[in-house]
């Protein structure tokens, strides 16, 4: 009796010890958890980073000790970015929070077609669905090499890098397109005639460039720019220099990809004036501008037209008239007081 006793109390204490081991064993060596997601919250503020994961979300917070891996090489915390996808491993804490071990990921990227551009967006088609890209400093090659924005064509295939903006939508990180090889061509000069019902515009090179004018097509896909400022096709005019930047189709057309214009302006002493007209003489030549809502300041002040003095020096922003003739746009204007 005394030996059986003794080996019911020798097994009831090694049960005991064995249970008290795993114990201390699932103390010292807390569970790690995988799991594979997207980022879809980032609070600087608090150092963690919320994923998702089969439909559910969770927390991880990070310190200096999560190692953080951002398509294949080391990264910070900064550097991960809303819609990366990767692998999160993380463990449980004793006061119930989640603390990242390592967060391994890569940018998120789709393909499809060109199938719009403007100067500030990229739409792209995969299957039925389309989506709007914003470009901001985004790096951009076509056929392998670097190019921007305006070198795109529509119907180009396309691989787009991308992340999410905290305020909606998606931002291009990078583009790679590829596309016919097409031959563009660069002009500068000025704008002499404008269609505008047919969104055609006539630009006459200068000298060195040849003389002949060039019929250039306008399209929703051209980026104009006047003054340094994005603009519409209704606000280019009669006599505006530039650069145009083109191409030809396969009947022999011009299509326009950029129109980068600016107002000219010419100098000189103001000669006379009349209700409506000012004259400037620029050395042994005098040219007469019509006033219409003309923007005048003179010494650094918004004055009238009948506030300019004879021998004012002025510097006067123009445009030609379709009717003939020219037409001051804006009027800078210097003399005594």
């Amino acid at each position: 009796m005394k030996k059986v006793a003794f080996f019911l109390t020798m097994t009831l204490f090694l049960a005991l010890f064995a249970t008290a081991a795993q114990a201390q064993g699932d103390w010292s060596a807390p569970k790690h958890y995988y799991r594979k997601g997207k980022i879809v919250a980032i609070d600087k503020n608090a150092s963690s980073v919320t994923f998702l994961s089969q439909k559910r979300r969770r927390t991880v917070f990070v310190d200096a000790k999560t190692r953080i891996k951002k398509n294949g090489a080391e990264a910070s915390f900064a550097e991960l970015a809303l819609a990366d996808r990767g692998i999160f491993k993380y463990e449980k804490t004793d006061w119930g929070q989640l603390s990242a071990i390592k967060i391994f990921v890569d940018t998120p990227f789709t393909t499809g077609k060109i199938s719009k551009i403007t100067p500030d967006t990229v739409r792209l088609k995969h299957r039925r669905k389309a989506r709007n890209f914003k470009i901001d400093s985004t790096t951009i090659y076509r056929n392998w090499k670097e190019v921007d924005l305006s070198e795109l064509r529509v119907g180009d295939q396309a691989k787009i890098f991308y992340n999410k903006l905290e305020a909606g939508g998606l931002v291009a990180l990078k583009i790679k397109a590829t596309g016919p090889a097409v031959r563009y061509y660069r002009r500068q000069g000025k704008i002499v005639t404008i269609d505008a019902a047919n969104h055609i515009i006539k630009f006459l090179p200068k000298k060195r460039m040849g003389r002949r004018k060039l019929a250039l097509k306008i399209t929703d896909n051209t980026w104009i720019k006047k003054n340094g400022r994005t603009a519409t096709f209704a606000k280019l005019a009669l006599a505006d220099r530039g650069t145009v930047k083109y191409f030809k189709t396969k009947n022999k057309k011009l299509r326009a990809l950029k129109v980068f214009v600016k107002t000219p302006f010419t100098t000189g002493k103001i000669g006379s004036t009349t209700t409506d007209t000012v004259t400037l003489k620029h050395r042994r030549k005098s040219r007469v501008f019509k006033i219409k809502q003309t923007k005048i300041r003179r010494n650094g002040r918004n004055v009238h037209l009948p506030d300019l003095k004879r021998g004012d020096w002025a510097k006067i922003f123009y445009n030609r008239l379709s009717e003939g003739g020219l037409w001051a746009r804006r009027i800078k204007a210097s003399g005594a007081k």
